[in-house]
């Protein structure tokens, strides 16, 4: 019995004695004076999972003249784990093979683990010696998963697969999938959730259905084994939705918001009254009334110019659950993409559609450059500047041009016709 609680109990002392403790992070404690003498292995290829424990094997041999006061295993989420109170299972006192089980450890992290001696040498020196590290994961990591709009009611993916195990061990999917939901971190149920049949290392591809328009989703792939289920990062990709006069946009979340990803077209407020359609120049020039005209008479995808009458109309410009956006929510936008003095770039870029939800980078906001119809009715600059309304009381606007990466904001008059994008409410 004295000898079974001194075995328990001597790891620890020698470990304050040698001031053992948590190594820093991606260095190795290992002491080398002794290697020649005393070798330890951890065994990467014996890892197996049973009933809820690691079992892991280690070996500890010599050469010389040493007593083993205790030997085991010992692991952490830092490289190069050492002994530590929680983190070291005990094995005996025995030179060789030995085997031996670490319990409920959490699949999602990566740990590393590796055997250790606490031994005396002929000498009667005490030392701790550490094998070699081996890393475990108990499921596979995802790759990116990237989305787009296929019409207003379902988004098409794709996974690009899994990234393998370096280690042999608990490796092998059961299952794995993308699910999604209207919430950070959604987890598969009902038909939120496709299952792929493809190899694990490609990926796959598939359709979310049955979703609502103009709608933040939040998608993740997933992977199963017989330990647990591992989740990949979370990517936020939205809806896109048609007005009442059955025109098609795209939306965009940055930040928190929700943006139009095309110019507004419509010729309707949001209580299906018409604006005033402006045909000439002249129209255009005596009219104090909302007015619209259409931005090209051979791209309609770049919208429409309007007045600041319209912007001012308390039937709302833009569609029903969607607001032209104040200095305020400009401000939002342009601080999440770094500020003014660079958001004009990212704003303006071409990039592929949709984002991890950390994203800050460029916003596929699509920023095309349209010009302006001045009072006079002539649109000028449209290779150049394009202007978007804010909502205010007197005309204000913001500017973007192909000269500069900021973004600019100024005042206008009532006569003259810039874009406008709208914000989800």
């Amino acid at each position: 019995m004295k000898n079974t609680i001194l075995h328990q109990i001597c790891p620890y002392f020698f470990l304050l004695l040698l001031g053992a403790g948590c190594g820093s992070k991606g260095t190795d404690p290992t002491p080398t004076g002794n290697s020649f003498v005393l070798e330890l292995k951890t065994d990467a290829t014996s890892l197996k999972y049973e009933n809820g424990n690691l079992q892991v094997s280690g070996s500890v041999t010599t050469k010389d003249n040493f007593t083993l006061i205790s030997k085991g295993i010992c692991y952490g989420t830092t490289t190069f784990p050492v002994i530590t109170k929680d983190s070291v299972i005990l094995s005996g006192t025995a030179f060789g093979t030995f085997t031996t089980n670490i319990p409920a450890l959490q699949y999602k992290k990566i740990w590393f683990i590796r055997a250790f001696a606490i031994s005396r040498s002929g000498e009667n020196k005490v030392d701790t010696s550490y094998g070699t590290q081996i890393r475990f994961y108990g499921l596979h990591a995802m790759k990116a998963l990237s989305a787009s709009p296929r019409n207003t009611d379902s988004l098409v993916f794709n996974w690009q697969g899994l990234k393998l195990n370096t280690i042999s061990g608990l490796t092998s999917v059961l299952s794995k999938g993308v699910c999604w939901g209207t919430s950070v971190n959604p987890v598969p149920s009902g038909t939120r959730f496709v299952l792929g049949g493809s190899a694990d290392t490609t990926g796959f591809s598939g359709a979310a259905t049955g979703l609502l328009p103009a709608t933040i989703y939040y998608f993740r792939a997933f992977a199963v084994n017989g330990a647990d289920t591992a989740y990949g990062e979370n990517y936020a990709y939205s809806t896109s939705f048609r007005d009442s006069e059955q025109y098609l946009y795209t939306t965009i979340k940055i930040g928190n918001q929700l943006w139009m990803q095309q110019n507004l077209n419509t010729s309707r407020f949001s209580n299906g009254e018409s604006l005033k359609a402006t045909n000439s120049n002249l129209d255009w020039d005596t009219t104090t009334n909302a007015s619209f005209a259409q931005v090209s008479a051979t791209n309609s995808a770049l919208g429409k110019f309007y007045n600041h009458y319209a912007i001012t109309e308390s039937r709302n410009l833009c569609p029903a659950g969607w607001h032209i956006p104040n200095r305020t929510e400009w401000d939002s936008l342009f601080n999440r993409l770094g500020g003014w003095q660079v958001a004009g770039l990212k704003l303006k870029a071409k990039n592929s559609w949709g984002s991890t939800i950390e994203t800050q980078g460029t916003s596929s906001f699509n920023a095309d450059p349209s010009g302006y119809k001045n009072e006079a009715g002539v649109v000028l600059q449209s290779d150049n500047l394009g202007y978007w309304w804010m909502k205010s009381a007197s005309p204000f606007a913001i500017k973007m041009t192909n000269f500069d990466d900021e973004a600019f904001s100024g005042s206008a008059t009532s006569g003259v016709g810039y874009t406008v994008r709208c914000l989800k409410d």
